[in-house]
């Protein structure tokens, strides 16, 4: 074989390969080369040979072998070793579009590089060395497609190092490739997609758009080919703001990438894909929300939550993207279900929207309450509870959280309006006739007692509170204009002087364990029951002076006198 002399490729060189914001990235321009070149798989391994002297130093190989149409002498002259020359201008089936992308490989600062090529006949090899002056030299054997060999000096743990980001890098940058990338035997590609519950996907003859709803940080990727141009979050350039909160994947043959290699030029191709980005996101994408939430919704069995729990959530999180989106409810999607009361009631957007005015309402099971407050029309949602239900916190600090959000920025929630139905509302159930009938004489003596010490009410009643779905917190005592009525919270009024007034009736919860004690007393000791009894509703509620406290034991002991007296000695 023989060769010419060796041709300096020149300083011009140190410009282009210096332009590439990450060194690594000649991982990417080799492989679109071999796809360009008609190779259906690349291969990367690596080797390490250690220095006889020291087994930690010795040089590590990169090898790049793929199974393209390879190079002739021609190509190699013309195209390899020429800067800016490219058969790709304007053929829009090729990725790259500046002819440099193998002197990318010079970015790691090579010792050497050895290109083995072969196509029509003809095999080559090309030597380049440091100073990246290079040799063609004649091969008297057969070889398929193109290997490229990268020799650099390096300790054993920077070559470990350095596999472990070539992984990385390939991975980041040709992931969704169109043909198979195969990294110190391990797969590096996958479908093109995006790892999102909630998505649609676009195709037609130049681009593939996947765009949907994921948890986690945003996602915008631009690709060409399946190879990365870009994929930004919402704190980089290339993220498209009004569509931050989505995510996407975009593969079109129309996006170039910057000279650079770490962004997409934002042309005029660029823009059409920005706008069929926006058509998905604000038609198909949102028509798949809303109606896939209404058929969970209308799916479940009435009175019971949605089995998909998690995916109702999910739901409603893209729901309120689509709303915030929007500005205001959209009329297709307002007749369209988003709940259900604990009674079975399918509630539209629109039916939610007329009644947030009067607050709106959560309770993770049905009850004789919710029944109660649904039948005067209230806006009641079936939903999940947990822990929070039960300690009274916000629902939006709840697994409810994006439902939440969703009527807040759609349908104009206020921050305080409604809560959970449990520890918001309050409705005694009536005792049954035997109970009624053991509990008549405390019942006209605690009333006797209060009206007697200046507590002026209009009546005592004893009642369940527990079985209707009320929780009172630990008290013993609210007040109701009628009995048995459902009673928010803030107007079961405060105990003390200021509970008892001749328009309110005083409902004692009879399951309470303080009063449960009392009611077995007043079988035998009524008048003591009583006195016990108004004392704890007032020791509750804050204190009671000396005196309060010594004129009802004085007017209890004389209901005592009067029913026991005691004879002449």
């Amino acid at each position: 074989m023989t060769s010419p002399a060796p041709v300096d490729v020149g300083d011009a060189l140190d410009d282009l390969i210096n332009q590439f914001s990450d060194p690594m990235s000649f991982f990417r321009e080799l492989i679109q080369n071999a796809l360009d070149a008609g190779s259906d798989t690349v291969e990367i391994d690596f080797e390490f040979e250690a220095s006889a002297a020291d087994p930690d130093s010795g040089a590590m190989i990169v090898i790049v072998t793929d199974s393209g149409e390879g190079m002739d002498r021609e190509i190699i002259d013309n195209k390899l070793t020429r800067l800016f020359s490219s058969d790709k201008d304007g053929d829009m089936t090729k990725i790259g579009k500046f002819g440099i992308g193998f002197v990318s490989v010079f970015a790691i600062i090579p010792d050497a590089v050895c290109v083995d090529t072969a196509r029509a006949g003809e095999a080559w090899r090309v030597l380049f060395d440091r100073e990246r002056n290079f040799k063609r030299l004649r091969l008297d054997h057969a070889v398929e497609g193109t290997t490229i060999r990268i020799i650099k000096n390096s300790t054993r743990a920077d070559y470990e190092r350095f596999v472990i980001r070539a992984k990385q890098v390939v991975r980041y940058w040709c992931g969704h490739a169109n043909g198979e990338v195969i990294v110190a035997g391990e797969l590096m590609t996958e479908p093109f997609g995006i790892d999102a519950p909630i998505s649609v996907v676009y195709e037609d003859d130049v681009s593939l758009v996947h765009i949907g709803h994921r948890r986690g940080e945003t996602l915008h990727g631009f690709f060409n080919g399946g190879l990365t141009l870009v994929q930004a979050d919402h704190n980089h350039g290339s993220a498209i703001a009004e569509l931050i909160g989505l995510s996407f994947k975009v593969s079109s043959r129309f996006l170039e990438h910057t000279l650079t290699r770490d962004d997409v030029i934002k042309d005029g191709h660029f823009g059409k894909v920005v706008e069929r980005l926006r058509d998905l996101a604000r038609k198909d994408l949102r028509v798949k929300v809303f109606a896939e939430l209404d058929g969970l919704v209308r799916a479940a069995r009435p009175g019971e939550p949605v089995a998909d729990s998690e995916r109702l959530q999910l739901l409603y999180e893209a729901a309120a993207w689509h709303l915030a989106d929007a500005k205001t409810l959209p009329r297709a999607q307002a007749r369209l279900a988003c709940g259900q009361s604990p009674g079975g009631r399918i509630w539209t957007w629109a039916d939610l929207r007329k009644r947030i005015p009067d607050g709106l309402w959560f309770a993770s099971a049905r009850t004789p309450l919710s029944d109660a407050l649904e039948a005067r029309d209230h806006a009641i949602l079936l939903s999940f509870a947990g822990a929070s239900e039960q300690t009274h916190a916000r629902p939006e600090h709840s697994l409810m959280r994006p439902l939440i959000q969703c009527l807040r920025v759609g349908l104009g929630l206020g921050p305080a309006d409604g809560g959970w139905v449990r520890g918001a509302w309050l409705m005694p159930l009536a005792p049954d006739s035997g109970e009624r009938h053991a509990w008549a004489d405390l019942t006209t003596t605690v009333h006797r007692l209060l009206d007697d010490t200046d507590h002026k009410i209009g009546g005592v009643a004893f009642g369940h509170f527990g079985a209707s779905g009320s929780e009172l917190g630990g008290r013993t005592v609210i007040s109701q204009r009628r009995f048995g009525e459902a009673t928010r919270w803030s107007e079961a009024g405060q105990l003390g002087k200021g509970l008892f007034t001749r328009r309110r009736t005083l409902v004692v919860d009879a399951d309470h364990d303080a009063v449960r004690n009392l009611l077995g007393l007043a079988g035998r000791e009524p008048e003591l029951a009583a006195y016990q009894l108004v004392k704890l509703f007032l020791l509750v509620g804050g204190s009671i002076s000396a005196a309060d406290d010594s004129k009802l034991a004085a007017t209890a002991m004389g209901y005592r006198e009067a029913r026991c007296p005691q004879p002449i000695s």
